[in-house]
């Protein structure tokens, strides 16, 4: 098994006009490729950086982001219960980061955050654990 790096999967799912791609983007491209053909590691890290670069800096649907994230070929997710459980929560309304935050501490009786008010009502009102709650 192969762990990948966040650029790999960009150069996976990225589609770029040809004529526009230099030589070293379509050698990148090939060796992602092959490399995604391969039993790959994706880690909840990645999954987060993936999801922060393709939807906030090359602007794709959340829709396009949960078909990609749910359907990853050939790959086995660290911590794949909670990147489920993560998507679940995005696809409720949660910010992909805050879904993965909450969806990871299971552990914790509640999770604190300061500014965060949409964060804490989008998880009240879905009936998420821990509780979100912002510390007075």
């Amino acid at each position: 098994m192969i762990s990948v790096d966040t650029n790999i999967l960009a150069r996976f799912y990225l589609e770029e006009d040809e004529s526009l791609q230099s030589e070293k983007t379509r050698e990148q491209q090939k060796i992602a490729a092959r490399l995604m053909s391969k039993n790959i590691l994706v880690t909840r890290s990645v999954m987060l950086e993936f999801h922060w670069l393709m939807k906030g800096f090359y602007k794709l649907p959340k829709a396009i982001m949960l078909d990609i994230m749910d359907n990853l070929p050939n790959a086995t997710v660290e911590n794949e219960d909670v990147v489920v459980e993560a998507l679940g929560h995005y696809k409720a309304g949660l910010q992909f980061a805050d879904a993965l935050h909450l969806a990871a501490s299971h552990d914790a009786k509640e999770f604190a955050t300061f500014d965060d008010q949409t964060f804490a009502r989008r998880a009240k009102r879905l009936g998420l654990k821990p509780i979100c709650m912002v510390p007075r």
